[in-house]
């Protein structure tokens, strides 16, 4: 049996819900939205998500936290306890914090606050010490409610800190990190806040590494930590050790979607990764592919899903392409795919790939398996796996997502994925593309698309076979 690793989530828990309904028309006696409730989403935030994010990932997870018992807290506990998480809760005074989205066509229109900051928060238990004493990492997840600023937590964890890798997610009314954290999260109005207590301006593009770099500089100085990675968004991340330069970790495909919770889970894959030893860099860059992953795969949305993220896994994205469909129609968006070997990917490809994902919202390639290919173009096909010519397709920016299938049709996978509009190349046609009428049982449609001239796959391999006889 494969031991996991203990990782310990310390910090403010709050339970977040997501108010759904249909904002069709105003108020008759104000100038506001009138919205129709539809549903109701409750979920754990806080330390709490990053608890579970962290268990999803296969962790053996215990959270110290303080919930107070209130209808609220005790919705909490159980949804938290649900998941396996082992719960060590301090005793305060206080009501249950809760953040309220409410959430038409995809769009979060407001948000309400509820709830108290800790008081009078109790002491350690002994069985707290021994867990959070017995962590292979300890991520301390801070919404500012006080947890972080108890004397005898702080204690603890700076006496653990030489000998237990320490990752920190900051908050503006927190307590700074203790002495000796390995590794600080902040985002970068966080970061600038912590430097001049003012977090009302966001860096300007043309400057933002410039601002980050300052400011991570400046942190490691103000808390002598080991080191500091400055969130940044869809620019990725920028991490600075002492006595080291500023390295910038981008995103190499920008994330689309509800980013809720995805500081969250950018401090979560830091702390697994450098629970596994890893370095700091190399943690923070697992970090942003993870952290992009989360939100393309639909975010604190499907925080429960079959398919769980490897921040280990070196590929650069896997996006989950049924998940990313999903998003895109329920936005009112429109969903285009197109299948095919793209064995040596060439001019014709990309001009193919680039019209076609100029037709909808999002571009989903359906890809023929090695298997597929070989039993349609022979046995000395494909010139490159499944997992290359995916990698290639993904780091095009007209391509959202890649979806493999093993048959020697996309039919199928169609019906599981069922864009609006499928797009071939004109030498196919109605009569000779089996798909199109699949396409049309639930009204997408088949386009067909001109081709460049001039450039082949077949002809490709031909002449490089040629080249290399002569």
């Amino acid at each position: 049996m494969v031991e996991t690793p203990l990782i310990v989530v310390i910090g403010d828990s709050v339970i977040d819900r997501d108010v759904f309904g249909i904002a069709n028309r105003v108020a008759p006696d104000a100038p506001a939205l009138v919205i129709n409730e539809q549903s109701v989403s409750s979920r754990p935030g806080g330390a709490a998500l990053a608890a579970i994010l962290a268990a999803e990932e296969g962790n053996e997870v215990a959270l110290v936290t303080s919930i107070n018992l209130d209808a609220s807290g005790q919705e909490l506990v159980g949804l938290i306890e649900s998941k396996g998480i082992r719960l060590f809760n301090i005793d305060s005074c206080g009501t249950t914090a809760e953040k309220i989205r409410i959430i038409s066509s995809g769009q979060v229109l407001f948000r309400l606050d509820k709830g108290d900051d800790l008081e009078n928060i109790g002491e350690l238990s002994q069985e707290s010490i021994n867990i959070i004493s017995s962590a292979k990492a300890i991520l301390v997840s801070d919404y500012g409610r006080g947890i972080t600023s108890h004397l005898g937590l702080r204690g603890l964890l700076e006496s653990l800190a030489s000998h237990i890798p320490l990752v920190w997610d900051p908050h503006p009314k927190g307590a700074e990190p203790v002495l000796g954290t390995k590794l600080v999260t902040p985002n970068i109005k966080e970061a600038q806040y912590f430097i001049d207590g003012s977090n009302i301006h966001t860096p300007k593009e043309d400057n933002y590494l410039t601002k980050a770099s300052f400011y991570a500089s400046k942190l490691l100085q103000k808390w002598k930590v080991e080191s500091v990675a400055i969130t940044l968004g869809k620019q990725g991340a920028l991490y600075l050790e002492q006595n080291g330069s500023p390295l910038v970790v981008p995103v190499l495909k920008v994330a689309k979607g509800d980013t809720c919770g995805a500081g969250d889970s950018f401090a979560v894959a830091s702390t697994q990764a450098i629970s596994s030893g890893e370095l700091g860099f190399r943690a923070v860059s697992i970090a942003v592919t993870h952290s992009t992953n989360f939100v393309n795969q639909g975010g604190v949305n499907a925080i429960v899903r079959e398919e769980k993220i490897d921040p280990s896994n070196s590929e650069p994205f896997s996006i989950d392409a049924f998940e990313l469909a999903k998003n895109v129609k329920s936005q009112g968006g429109v969903v285009v795919a197109t299948g095919g070997c793209f064995d040596l990917l060439h001019p014709g490809h990309i001009d193919l790939l680039k019209r076609a994902r100029s037709l909808g919202d999002c571009l989903i390639v359906l890809l023929n398996s090695d298997d597929s290919v070989s039993n349609l173009k022979g046995p000395n096909r494909p010139i490159q796996n499944q997992l290359i010519r995916s990698q290639i397709l993904q780091a095009l920016k007209y391509v959202d997502a890649v979806a493999i299938f093993d048959e020697d049709s996309p039919q199928e996978i169609l019906m599981k994925l069922r864009p609006d509009i499928f797009v071939k190349g004109s030498d196919y046609s109605l009569d000779t593309l089996p798909e199109a009428k699949v396409v049309s049982s639930w009204g997408g449609q088949a386009v067909f698309l001109s081709l460049l001239e001039g450039f082949s796959t077949t002809e490709l391999v031909k002449r490089i076979r040629k080249i290399a006889d002569e």
